[in-house]
């Protein structure tokens, strides 16, 4: 079952599944008690999924809610902001053609975009445009 409007794996439904994979609880079982499908929970153990030494000083796989935490945020940073110009082709287009074509710079492009008559969807300021172009975005 999944609980609608509910994306993320919360820190509380990690404990909740590493607790319940401890006691060796069936997936389904845990899967219905954190709210999601089954082939969340699969994506979920894989994530957390570290290699642990036992008490018998034996190495096991085991899923681990800091490990999967941990690979859940770095994919959220390497996943990086939405950029706004990807949906205004025009104002893009505008832009490019002032600085490469004119040789503007990014100020300078942004004012002359300004002063235009036509209206554009997308409003930037100077230093989002800085670091679009040091990225490597665009231009």
């Amino acid at each position: 079952m999944n609980k609608k409007g509910s994306t993320h794996i919360t820190w509380n439904y990690r404990l909740t599944i590493e607790k319940m994979r401890k006691v060796k609880d069936t997936r389904a079982k845990i899967a219905e008690a954190i709210g999601v499908c089954e082939r969340t929970l699969y994506y979920e153990l894989e994530r957390g999924k570290c290699v642990q030494q036992t008490t018998e000083y034996e190495f096991a796989e085991r899923y681990c809610a800091d490990v999967a935490k941990r690979k859940y945020q770095e994919h959220l940073r390497e996943k990086g902001l939405d950029i706004k110009l990807e949906n205004d082709h025009k104002f893009a287009k505008k832009v490019e053609e002032l600085i490469v074509d004119h040789g503007f710079s990014p100020a300078a492009t942004l004012k002359a975009i300004e002063v235009d008559e036509e209206e554009y969807s997308t409003n930037i300021c100077e230093s989002t445009l800085y670091n679009y172009i040091y990225r490597g975005v665009c231009f």
